[in-house]
């Protein structure tokens, strides 16, 4: 705006800005600061939450043992694989209700699988009893384990 469109109280209190006077006693950078915090303040107050829920890669250590008939370990073997995960996080909400017994009315999610896949999965370092590698037919062992194909938020304590 020009200057001279501006009432007069907002005018000189432009120009005690531009002249550098303090503003409810703080210093002119001081205020500005202020501002802006109280501006992001609202900002944050008035933002949307959003829900992300990701099916991510991710490496874990796989160790199984086989035993015999009677009971004795045989051999153990592990591997570190690649296998899919879901991690996020999900909008959850809690809000007053007259007609709940907590008198919150509570709506809860998490992040879990909507589906899964089979995955067969080679373990190739295998040791017997005392720690020795084998080797031969005995040095790999086949697992199946089960990984997220997909991940969404669904309702805490949900079995679908």
């Amino acid at each position: 705006y020009p200057l001279c469109a501006l009432s007069p109280t907002t005018k000189q209190w432009y120009q005690r800005r531009v002249h550098g006077e303090s503003v409810h006693g703080l210093p002119p950078i001081m205020f500005v600061l202020r501002t802006l915090v109280i501006a992001s303040l609202v900002a944050l107050s008035t933002a949307k939450l959003e829900s992300i829920c990701e099916t991510l890669k991710s490496k874990i250590h796989i160790t199984k043992e086989e035993f015999s008939k009677a009971k004795e370990l045989m051999r153990t073997c592990e591997e570190d694989v690649e296998i899919n995960k879901c991690e996020g996080s999900c909008v959850s909400t809690t809000m007053p209700s007259a007609m709940e017994k907590s008198g919150f009315s509570k709506d809860c999610k998490c992040c879990r699988e909507s589906s899964y896949n089979e995955k067969t999965l080679t373990l190739h370092n295998c040791y017997d009893q005392d720690g020795h590698k084998l080797d031969g037919n005995l040095s790999q062992m086949q697992v199946t384990i089960k990984e997220p194909a997909g991940c969404e938020c669904f309702a805490c304590g949900s079995t679908r």
